[in-house]
């Protein structure tokens, strides 16, 4: 196993998600390589305090009861393990709704899962640094027609590329960045004097999902649409921001 392949798996393999064989890989890869040791050590650290720290909320019993039984039932009616889960994940999200919390089968839930929150925060201080060093683009160009070609073969992905200019949202360059220990492509644009960095990677995650939060006080949009996942990050108030996301969306 190579250094790069241990990275892409210490996300589940700090979550305990990994099979025997890849997990007895991963720690025998880890154990020889004091860099990949050193990243799993802040991986695990960050992980405990997360859930140190983090907001728990008690799962009810009658709740585990459900679940199971959708799980059971979804099984037995030939749907296959992944459509199981997520008629499970239908009933949690009912839950979501009612209780403010996110519902697991174990004793204890979680407002947020940690990998997200990491990576949320990582999102925030990039689009800080990209302002801090003055390097919001590696490709500066109003054209979509430029910006989307320079990630050929920087990227293992072709990200989506709109230009907005029409509607106040102008299109101002793209860059690599790193987020979540992957190579990811950032598109910057730009409201008025305010930069947005929009960050676009492919996703499982079904279309439709939409998050808004604001983070030392940024505000973030996560949406999801054709199987990339788009992550807006800037000081633009919530509203704008939202405007934004709109445009994106129906251009896609």
């Amino acid at each position: 196993m190579e250094c790069k392949d241990a990275r892409e798996l210490m996300p589940r393999y700090i979550d305990d998600e990994l099979t025997p064989e890849a997990k007895q890989a991963t720690v025998t890869h880890i154990n020889g390589c004091p860099d990949c040791r050193r990243l799993a050590d802040e991986e695990l650290a960050w992980h405990r305090s997360v859930r140190q720290a983090g907001t728990r909320y008690q799962a009810p019993e009658a709740v585990k009861r459900q679940v199971l039984r959708a799980i059971r039932s979804s099984t037995a009616s030939r749907l296959g393990g992944t459509r199981a889960w997520a008629m499970a994940a239908s009933v949690l999200l009912a839950v979501v709704l009612s209780s403010g919390g996110t519902v697991y089968l174990s004793d204890t839930v979680w407002v947020k899962p940690a990998r997200e929150e990491a990576m949320v925060g990582e999102m925030v201080d990039s689009h800080v640094r990209s302002l801090l060093a003055s390097h919001l683009t590696d490709v500066a160009s109003s054209d979509q027609h430029t910006v989307k070609p320079w990630f050929h073969g920087r990227l293992d992905y072709a990200p989506p590329v709109s230009d907005p200019t029409a509607e106040g949202f102008p299109l101002i360059g793209g860059r690599l960045d790193y987020i979540d220990h992957r190579s990811v492509a950032a598109l910057v644009y730009r409201h008025d004097k305010h930069p947005i960095n929009l960050f676009v990677f492919p996703t499982p995650e079904a279309d439709g999902v939409n998050k808004a939060e604001t983070r030392n006080g940024y505000n973030i949009l996560h949406w999801t649409q054709q199987g990339f996942a788009f992550w807006a990050v800037s000081d633009l108030n919530a509203a704008e921001l939202r405007d934004f996301a709109t445009v994106l969306q129906h251009q896609s």
